[in-house]
């Protein structure tokens, strides 16, 4: 009875929101002279721009007036053709804001209007939330219109079937959105410059269009070779699985803890606890145990990881077009209840990536490098000889046929720009006369006479000091104590624990060589916490240099928040990340405007945080390495270089030769 009710009441639903309006009729398209700046937002069949769904009507905010220009619903249409010539001759070299403009771009492409080629600039009131908010967690109109307007969103439309409708019934729906989208940039953007931010937004927004273009051209797959990986790394899990049921007598999954739990009781292997008092088989705990079955049982656990995430999920996530699609995002978001889709990122402005829709394309930025998945194997990261043995994930990655794929990468960028802000005399003077100069050997030269210390424990503490990790986490980090000591000594509180004491010897030499370290670190933690009151110290050092604000800067501006006073100890780690975001972008750019003016031949693919994937040939690759090797923020006193290779496919890609100089005459590449 219940269900007869509901279906009723649904086929009335239907049929009141499908019946033809034939009382509301859409305005003719209006003429824009004089007019600047339009708020757009597109009303489409639905999400898959790379497919067959595309626009079916456009509600713009001019002046001061909303218009909804229909062409696909049930009812109520204007002529398309008439909308797309509008288009094409009113938004020409107009301003468009909206929400998520980029799905706008990829939707008026589809249709034949190309926003960047008529001229069109783009902004994104999303964005402007993010830069004002580094911790809001939610980007949909809704939210963002209810927290800055106390006013949302219409409702009582299905959107995934929006072409059902009379066009009628979404005019109001639709024009209410651009309305939100012009009161939200009426609000922000002033906001936006009282904090000095503006530099950030026009970076921003010329981002835009070079992500919509990565998106849209996608990664091509080596079809082949992913099926016959497929097929060989089952064929090689099932032979680990069975050697070692062969050896237990027990059938075992290695990704269960019962099952691993099992193993080591049988081998008669000691158990190490987590802090909960439950057995704890880590990666790190499991690569510590010298033992033929262990290491083949994390192997299996290897292999089905690899299966999952990589191997079988590409397959399932790529197009029948062989290309494996992603969505890219500039700023921070979250998932919430008013998403289709749902973004995810990060508060320091560097990208992040998602599948491009449900259960379409992957996050792009899991495709582990080369070195990383031999050491994750347990081989060297520079041992190339067992890459079919663990199937390299980046050897699916081709180029479009006839050229190769170029893959640069920052140089350490994060550690020359902590070397750059913390002004060290000797460590600038050593990049100036070897820009080549890596971070880690320069300290481990400059520690390791007064430490005993290894190469990779130098890494590790180099990159302890630049997260700002506390001295329990640094012990971790270089191996002095294992993962239980160090959640007994947090537990207990004993930062005087002898276990620390070599850590705490290392530390303080360290503080010794390059003693500006300490005081950037203190500095900014100074700088981020919250507004001074009257528990601040007038006499302290600090507080005579740089009184409390609550936020720290990246180079461009971009603002690192601590409302709370709470993780301070990140504060550099954000203006460190933050200005390698605006540095990326910045570069990002510059190679997006070069190939537009027809001056470098490369089609654009995969931004992986310090990393840029084009397609090209080994001319464009030297061309590209200069674009990127030219310094481009000045105010950095240790120059941001990269490195740039050429391959059949992404893990196989070979330096490029170059040898030039910046404009100045400094030596960058050699």
């Amino acid at each position: 009875m219940l269900y007869v009710k509901y279906s009723m009441m649904s086929s009335l639903f239907d049929a009141l929101t499908e019946a033809p309006r034939s009382e509301w009729q859409p305005e003719a398209p209006p003429c824009l002279d004089g007019i600047n700046e339009v708020c757009l937002d597109t009303e489409t069949t639905g999400l898959r721009w790379w497919e067959a769904d595309q626009p079916i009507g456009i509600a713009i905010y001019y002046g001061n007036k909303t218009q909804y220009l229909p062409w696909g619903h049930a009812g109520g249409n204007l002529d398309e053709a008439t909308v797309k010539r509008w288009a094409q001759r009113e938004l020409r070299h107009k301003h468009i804001v909206n929400l998520n403009i980029k799905f706008d771009i990829h939707q008026l492409r589809a249709w034949g209007i190309d926003l960047e080629a008529q001229g069109n600039t783009v902004s994104d009131v999303g964005h402007y939330a993010a830069l004002l908010d580094d911790h809001r967690q939610h980007f949909s109109l809704e939210s963002i219109a209810q927290d800055h307007l106390r006013e949302g969103k219409h409702v009582g439309l299905d959107k995934s079937r929006m072409a059902a409708y009379h066009a009628g019934d979404v005019a109001a729906y639709a024009e209410q959105d651009v309305k939100l989208v012009h009161d939200l940039k009426t609000i922000m953007l002033p906001q936006l410059a009282k904090q000095d931010l503006m530099r950030v937004k026009a970076l921003e927004d010329k981002v835009i269009y070079v992500t919509a273009e990565m998106e849209k051209n996608g990664a091509p797959i080596d079809g082949e070779l992913l099926e016959r990986w497929i097929v060989e790394s089952q064929k090689q899990l099932e032979t680990i699985l069975w050697q070692i049921a062969r050896e237990v007598g027990f059938q075992v999954n290695p990704d269960s803890p019962k099952d691993q739990e099992r193993v080591f009781r049988h081998l008669h292997l000691p158990l190490e606890y987590t802090a909960k008092g439950r057995p704890s088989f880590t990666d790190s705990v499991l690569k510590a145990i010298d033992h033929p079955l262990i290491k083949l049982m994390r192997r299996a656990g290897k292999l089905m990881s690899l299966r999952s995430k990589y191997l079988v999920n590409t397959k399932k996530a790529m197009g029948a077009d062989g290309i494996l699609r992603y969505a890219l995002h500039q700023l921070r978001a979250a998932k919430d209840d008013f998403t289709d889709i749902g973004e995810a990122g990060t508060v320091t402005g560097r990208y992040s990536s998602t599948a491009i829709a449900k259960d379409v394309g992957c996050n792009i930025q899991q495709r582990m490098k080369a070195a990383k998945q031999r050491l994750s194997f347990g081989f060297e990261e520079d041992d190339s000889s067992y890459d079919d043995e663990i199937f390299l994930v980046r050897k699916l990655h081709v180029a479009s046929p006839g050229k190769k794929v170029i893959s640069s990468d920052m140089d350490q960028c994060q550690y020359r720009i902590f070397a750059s802000y913390a002004n060290n005399p000797k460590v600038i003077q050593a990049y100036r006369e070897n820009p080549h100069l890596k971070f880690h050997d320069y300290m481990f030269d400059l520690i390791s006479p007064y430490a005993d210390l290894s190469y990779r424990q130098q890494k590790d503490l180099d990159f302890a000091f630049l997260f700002g990790a506390g001295l329990t986490k640094m012990a971790f980090m270089m191996g002095h104590i294992t993962s239980a000591e160090a959640d007994d000594i947090r537990r207990q509180k004993d930062y005087n624990s002898p276990k620390l004491a070599k850590t705490r010897e290392v530390k303080l030499i360290f503080e010794r060589e390059v003693p500006e370290v300490k005081d950037l670190l203190e500095t900014a933690m100074h700088l981020a916490k919250p507004e001074c009151d009257d528990r601040c110290q007038p006499g302290d050092r600090l507080h005579r240099m740089h009184r409390h604000r609550g936020y720290v800067r990246t180079a461009l501006g971009r603002r690192g928040r601590f409302p709370d006073g709470q993780r301070l100890h990140k504060a550099f780690n954000f203006v460190d990340q933050g200005t390698e975001a605006d540095y990326m972008k910045t570069k990002m750019v510059e190679v997006h405007e070069t190939q537009r003016a027809g001056e470098l031949d490369v089609v654009l693919r995969i931004t992986n945080h310090d990393e840029l994937v084009v397609d090209g040939d080994r001319e464009a690759a030297r061309k590209l390495d200069k674009i990127l090797n030219r310094q481009s923020f000045p105010q950095l006193r240790v120059p941001l270089t990269w490195s740039t290779g050429v391959g059949p496919n992404w893990a196989q890609c070979e330096a490029v030769e170059n040898n030039y100089t910046t404009a100045d005459g400094g030596i960058i590449r050699t």
